[in-house]
């Protein structure tokens, strides 16, 4: 009995062991483009024809940086720049959730002077 009690616990653990093996990769848009370089390169399309603008993927947030060298460019000048962009960015988070199937995707634009230093930035959804 004790002997039949130790195998159906041993069964147990096995099977606990193996289902949390099988558990679904949470995806997220950094994993989905680090898979599939292709979709990276085209996202990254968005800031190809300007050299001082880059993007990054951190869990689900699609980052647009620009380097802005004109020191006469400040946060009241960009902040309602972006505003009125709120539109577009909002679109391509919701395109990109569509045509990836992830929820929750965020378009964050950092603006940052010369040296680095953040001047503003607003998220999207």
């Amino acid at each position: 009995m004790k002997r039949k009690l130790v195998i159906t616990i041993v069964i147990i653990a096995l099977a606990m062991t193996l289902l949390s093996g099988c558990a679904k990769k949470e995806v997220t848009l950094e994993s989905f483009v680090n898979d599939n370089p292709s979709e990276k390169e085209s996202l990254e399309v968005l800031t190809a024809e300007d050299p001082n603008a880059s993007i990054e993927f951190e869990g689900n947030v699609m980052r647009i940086i620009y380097k802005v060298e004109d020191s006469t460019v400040t946060k009241e000048i960009l902040d309602p720049a972006m505003e009125m962009m709120r539109d577009t960015f909002s679109g391509i988070a919701k395109d990109l959730a569509s045509g990836t199937g992830i929820e929750g995707i965020q378009i964050e634009i950092v603006y940052q002077d010369a040296s680095g230093k953040e001047i503003t930035k607003r998220t999207f959804e």
